[in-house]
């Protein structure tokens, strides 16, 4: 069985987000303890183009099965440090330079009493995002990169509406030591390649004053440390997985750049030696820039770049574990319309929603439901297919650059019901259509019946907001079991950098 991933990182840009998808979407000014009822809602990018710097600060409840696990003032507490440390820097700020705050909080409870009374005074004057659909809300999320309960954003007016999100480390930088120069504008990556590195050549280890061969194809950024035992059974699994890469696809077609936190303590040659790949050196301000840059809070990390080092995925690490051999390198090669079966390997109901960052049409059946699903595919398919050409090109969107409410990814699981057991749907019968968006949830067609007509209704009704999600995207498991058949330092165990 094919095994097909689609992980390109699909961002939309500040301005395209306001444009296509939040438009109308207004905010309301919130000062002194109380909502300021005299005044008319905002449209957001008018309040952007207010100051040269937003901060937006998110907050996402966690939900397990529909129901919410902690409350917006929950969320507050456990961040009073790092809403503390932005009040403190936005009071450092003289008048004209102070940064509007922007809160959105999905349940519209941020302006609760008991919630303002727990923020930082120097707080008190900010924005709330008026209740969105759910399609907004899923870019917002989306082009934010939210994986954060508090998660905290860096806007900069370039222009007169023209903005651009300078970073989405806000968190982690206010949690630091030392903070960096402001702006905290982290969107270049190309320095990175210029740094001195090392790599093992010719039986010994050379010194690299950047890496000056053609531009791979894709290139990896690995975050680890050397002497965390998860970072090191992952490096062997890397390792085989960069060796096939280069002989499949090429020896320009991949390189990885080690970001090592522990290289000073371990910088001999036969550490050095034990990675084929580049080991930037850099100082412990550039080694924060760059995990910034990425918004990276554990190790082991795996970014992947295309050659224009835009981000392919976020997630390598569960590539690596999905296809060790690098036969689906370097995943970006896609089709909107073509069905792809789920080989599950290292893909389990529980990372399944870290690998696809956009929403997919995935259909349950048993082996003779197979030529049926394929059939349904190829009808609902070619009907997304032809309108989301001309979405792309009427809002000059990339092939990457994806709105939640134009196309879904399709996907067919044939005989294995462990995604149905782990959110709860195991009761319900085969064939079963679901609509999944890791960062809305999962939405399910109630039909007893399927069929080609059926399920492009579904589909269309989805699309049209007409339907809302009734499951958390994050699935209830009961342990974090490693895949059968997988390499077994393929976790989902993650070491926290201190950090953070």
């Amino acid at each position: 069985m094919q095994l097909f991933l689609f992980v390109s990182y699909p961002i939309l840009t500040m301005n395209q987000l306001l444009d296509l998808t939040l438009a109308d979407c207004k905010l309301v000014p919130f000062s002194e303890s109380s909502l300021n009822s005299e005044a008319e809602p905002i449209l957001f990018k008018n309040v952007l183009n207010n100051q040269k710097f937003s901060f937006l600060v998110m907050i996402t409840i966690p939900m397990v099965q529909g129901t919410s696990v902690k409350t917006t003032k929950d969320v507050i507490d456990e961040n009073a440090f790092v809403l503390k440390e932005l009040g403190n820097f936005i009071s450092s700020k003289t008048s004209k330079e102070i940064p509007t705050v922007i809160i959105y909080d999905k349940f519209g409870s941020a302006t609760m009493s008991e919630n303002v009374l727990s923020l930082p005074s120097s707080l008190s004057g900010f924005y709330t995002v008026t209740p969105t659909t759910m399609h907004q809300e899923s870019d917002i999320l989306r082009t934010f990169s939210v994986s954060k309960q508090l998660s905290i954003s860096l806007i900069e007016r370039t222009a007169k509406d023209k903005f651009q999100i300078l970073t989405n480390s806000c968190h982690n930088i206010l949690k630091s030591d030392s903070l960096p120069s402001w702006p905290w504008d982290f969107t270049n990556v190309d320095w990175i390649f210029k740094e001195n590195m090392v790599k093992p050549m010719d039986n010994g280890v050379k010194q690299l004053k950047g890496y000056d061969k053609p531009v791979p194809y894709v290139k990896g950024i690995y975050f680890f440390n050397f002497m965390i035992p998860l970072c090191r059974n992952f490096t062997v699994a890397l390792k085989a997985f960069y060796e096939n890469a280069l002989k499949n696809h090429g020896k320009n077609s991949f390189e990885i750049f080690g970001c090592m936190f522990d290289l000073e303590k371990h910088v001999s040659d036969d550490v050095l030696k034990s990675m084929p790949w580049c080991t930037l050196k850099c100082s412990k301000e550039q080694m924060d820039i760059i995990k910034y840059t990425f918004g990276v809070s554990h190790v082991p990390t795996l970014i992947l770049l295309d050659k224009n080092n835009d981000v392919i995925t976020k997630n390598g690490r569960w590539l690596v574990g999905a296809d060790p051999e690098a036969k689906y390198f370097p995943f970006n090669d896609w089709d909107w319309y073509v069905d792809r079966p789920i080989e599950w390997k290292c893909v389990r109901p529980w990372n399944f929603y870290l690998i696809w960052d956009v929403p997919s049409l995935i259909v349950f059946g048993d082996a003779e439901d197979e030529n049926y699903i394929d059939e349904w595919f190829s009808f609902v398919g070619s009907t997304q297919l032809s309108k989301f050409e001309n979405l792309k090109e009427k809002n000059s969107l990339t092939k990457n650059q994806f709105l939640s409410r134009s196309c879904l990814l399709l996907f067919k699981c044939i005989d294995d019901d462990e995604f149905l057991v782990q959110y709860n749907l195991a009761d319900l019968g085969v064939p079963l259509a679901i609509i999944f968006d890791p960062y809305s949830g999962v939405t399910i067609c109630d039909e007893e019946h399927m069929s080609a007509e059926i399920l492009n209704d579904f589909v269309k009704k989805y699309k049209n907001g007409q339907l809302e999600p009734t499951i958390s995207p994050v699935p209830q498991f009961s342990s974090p079991l490693t895949p059968a058949g997988t390499n077994q330092s393929i976790t989902l165990q993650t070491h926290k950098l201190e950090s953070n």
